[in-house]
C-alpha cells in the first residue's frame, strides 16, 4: 500500500506531462495546417514555366496551407494545353510539391484561317500561332501538316481526315528510317492523292491506297542510288499497284 501511495503522485506527474505533450503537438499541427505556403518545387515540366503552372494553379506565397486544395489545384493545371497530368502534394510545414506531364508536340498543322496549330500524338491542339509567328521560327523542328479544313482550339482534340491522312504519311517515313521528318511538308487535302514534299523541294504523288507500298518503294530505289532522282520535281505514283510494282512517272 506504501508503494502504491508512492507512485500515485508519479503516475499524476507523468499524466501531467504526457497531456502538455499531447497539447503541444495538437497546437503545433494546428499551426503548421493553418500556416503560410512558403515553397512550391516543380518538376517535369519542359517547355512551361513554373510561373506559368503556379499561375495557372492560382497559388501565392502566404497562402494558408489549409486553403491549399491538392486536388482542385491539379485540376487547374491539367486544364493548360500542353498539361497531360498533374499531381499536386501538400508537404508539411509550409511547401507544396508539383509534378506535370506535358504533351509533346508531334506535328504542326496549317489552319484554314492562315494561322498554325502545334498538336501532340493525340491530335490535342497545343497552341495556335499566327504566320508571323510561324516564320519566326516558333514552331519549327515538326512536320507540316497541309489541307486542313477544321478550325483549331488550344486544348482541345482537332478531327480532320486531312491530318489523318498527312500524320498516316509522317509516320510511314519515320518507320523507313527518314531522317529529316521536321523538313517534310505533307498536303493531305485531297482525298484521293496525297503530296509530300521533301527537303530538297522533291514532290512526291501518292494514291492514299498505296501509300505505304509507294514510300517503301521510293526509299528502296533512293538506297540503291542516291542521285536516281536528282533534279526530278515531281515523281508521281498513281501508276503503281498496292504491291509496290509498276510505274514512278517523273516530271522535270
Amino acid at each position: 500500500m506504501l508503494g502504491s501511495a508512492w507512485l500515485r503522485p508519479w503516475r499524476l506527474v507523468f499524466a501531467g506531462a504526457m497531456g502538455w505533450l499531447l497539447a503541444g503537438l495538437i497546437i503545433a499541427g494546428v499551426a503548421m495546417w493553418r500556416g503560410p505556403l512558403q515553397e512550391v518545387t516543380v518538376s517535369g515540366n519542359r517547355t512551361l514555366s513554373a510561373e506559368v503552372l503556379l499561375k495557372a494553379g492560382r497559388l501565392t506565397a502566404g497562402l494558408p496551407m489549409h486553403r491549399v486544395d491538392p486536388y482542385e489545384i491539379a485540376r487547374r493545371i491539367s486544364a493548360l494545353p500542353r498539361v497531360y497530368s498533374a499531381d499536386v502534394r501538400r508537404l508539411y510545414p509550409g511547401r507544396l510539391a508539383i509534378r506535370v506531364r506535358e504533351r509533346r508536340a508531334h506535328l504542326r498543322v496549317a489552319l484554314p484561317d492562315g494561322r498554325f496549330a502545334t498538336v501532340d500524338a493525340d491530335d490535342i491542339v497545343l497552341s495556335v500561332s499566327s504566320a508571323a509567328d510561324e516564320q519566326g521560327g516558333s514552331a519549327r523542328g515538326l512536320p507540316l501538316i497541309r489541307g486542313i479544313k477544321t478550325p483549331a482550339v488550344a486544348g482541345r482534340p482537332l478531327s480532320d481526315a486531312a491530318l489523318e491522312r498527312g500524320r498516316a504519311a509522317v509516320e510511314a517515313l519515320a518507320r523507313l528510317g527518314f531522317s529529316a521528318l521536321e523538313r517534310i511538308v505533307v498536303d493531305s487535302g485531297d482525298p484521293f492523292l496525297l503530296s509530300v514534299r521533301l527537303p530538297g523541294r522533291q514532290q512526291l504523288v501518292i494514291p492514299h491506297d498505296v501509300l505505304v507500298p509507294a514510300l517503301h518503294t521510293y526509299w528502296t530505289v533512293v538506297q540503291r542510288d542516291p542521285e536516281v532522282f536528282d533534279g526530278k520535281a515531281v515523281l508521281d505514283f498513281s501508276a503503281l499497284d498496292p504491291r509496290g510494282g509498276g510505274r514512278i512517272l517523273i516530271r522535270r
